[in-house]
């Protein structure tokens, strides 16, 4: 959920972007185009805004990100003057490997794969398939391929002195990237939704491989070239049931996820598919999903449970929301949606969040300041009241938390797969709430 970018002076990220080899990775799914590229991803975080709140809180040296996405935390701490070093929490496969491929730390050793890699190009996998389907994420042939690739990294992984966890993540997150080029699935409607089962192409892949390498080494190399600090740890746990240490930490930057299960599927179902294959041939351990992740319920059939789920969330605006949901008026097709999947989905929504926020609460310190990012959605022509719901949900833990007026900012936001709203610009607003002890 970052701009990847987090300099000030990032206006020169654009040499990434003026270097024609950029191009070369047009295959690539549209996220991993638009980190590569620091661009901006799914519910970003923007530099200009995020940056300031670091400065306010670099003294406390630590700054926890909880529910961390893509790691920007990581990437704004790289490049701050002040000795500030992020701590992120994700429990997503593919957003935690991609923080383990832009820590700074692990800058050289990513370099020096991808060196060897080119270097053994003669290994890599062939393949007299042209094409082939699949109703799946991954036609056999690709496994074949992705395998192979992959037990090749692992081996330089090994040649480079690579230990423990290091010799599996590094390679893992390198690769994981390109994964998506070898599936059979066709692009959404939208440029990062993709459908599972579709046809994938081998021809030319190797060609796209080579410069998936290259310009992920450009990448790295400006990572290690601008990061002044490196100390930045990232944890794959859920933040609805990790065990922290009591009054670890004394600064938190964060977001909570985005209230869209659907979109969070449909972006990382093929890279989830191949690590639960790595996992299935015992390849890699404890990185397939074991726990659902926040605003992404499976709602398989229809019944009245979300009504308990109702009851259980605090939040007064939460529950509230939730009931007019429960007595809309419209359509038939509207009002079985409503109960097929929305209620379920933002029921669960809010409870889980409020779950993770308590789980997480007795870590922060008594001189503890954070504050947490929300872009407000609406639904049904309402807004959801997610803000709402983390201030509550702050002040029933015993904290202070407010809107932080100096920090909230109108968002445009421009419809484009909507006829109706397509070139009007909607107006959103990204909430900054101020949490803290004192």
């Amino acid at each position: 959920m970052a701009t990847m970018s987090g300099n000030k002076n990032l206006s020169q990220h654009s040499k990434i972007e003026r270097n024609p080899s950029i191009n070369r990775i047009s295959l690539m799914r549209g996220i991993y185009r638009a980190l590569l590229q620091n661009g901006r991803t799914y519910a970003a975080f923007e530099s200009k805004y995020v940056l300031p709140l670091i400065e306010v809180l670099a003294s406390r040296r630590e700054i926890l990100d909880p529910m961390s996405g893509y790691g920007s935390l990581i990437s704004f701490c790289s490049t701050v003057d002040e000795p500030v070093s992020a701590f992120c929490i994700e429990y997503n496969p593919p957003s935690y490997l991609w923080q383990v491929l832009i820590n700074p730390i692990n800058a050289k050793k990513i370099i020096a794969l991808t060196d060897c890699l080119m270097e053994m190009k003669h290994n890599w996998p062939v393949t007299s398939v042209r094409a082939m389907s699949s109703n799946e994420w991954f036609p056999p042939e690709s496994f074949r391929l992705l395998i192979e690739v992959w037990t090749l990294c692992y081996e330089i992984a090994g040649t480079l002195s690579l230990k423990g966890k290091a010799r599996v993540e590094i390679p893992l997150a390198f690769l994981l990237p390109f994964a998506g080029r070898l599936s059979a699935c066709v692009q959404g409607n939208v440029v990062t939704h993709i459908k599972q089962g579709g046809l994938c192409i081998y021809e030319g892949w190797h060609h796209d491989f080579s410069n998936y390498i290259d310009v992920l080494r450009k990448r790295i190399v400006q990572i290690s070239g601008e990061s002044k600090n490196i100390k930045h740890k990232s944890l794959l746990a859920n933040c609805l049931t990790v065990k922290l240490p009591i009054n670890k930490f004394s600064a938190m930057i964060t977001s909570p996820p985005y209230p869209n299960s659907r979109d969070y599927a449909a972006m990382f179902g093929p890279e989830n598919a191949f690590i639960d294959y790595l996992e299935e041939l015992g390849m890699v351990e404890n990185f397939s999903l074991k726990e659902r992740l926040i605003g992404c319920p499976r709602v398989s059939e229809i019944d009245d449970s979300y009504k308990k789920t109702i009851d259980d969330v605090k939040s007064q605006s939460a529950r509230a929301f939730l009931n007019t949901l429960v007595n809309y008026k419209g359509s038939k097709g509207a009002i079985y949606d409503e109960h097929i999947y929305y209620l379920p989905s933002l029921a669960k929504y809010f409870y889980e969040l409020e779950s993770a926020y308590e789980n997480i609460s007795p870590a922060l310190s008594e001189d503890f300041e954070g504050y947490i990012i929300v872009i407000n959605n609406t639904h049904r022509k309402q807004m959801i009241p997610v803000y709402q719901c983390v201030i509550e949900t702050w002040q029933r833990l015993g904290f202070n938390a407010e809107i932080a007026k100096e920090y909230t900012r109108e968002l445009p936001h421009v419809g484009g797969l909507n006829p109706r709203v397509k070139g009007i610009s909607a107006r959103h607003t990204e909430y900054t709430i101020r949490v803290s002890r004192q």
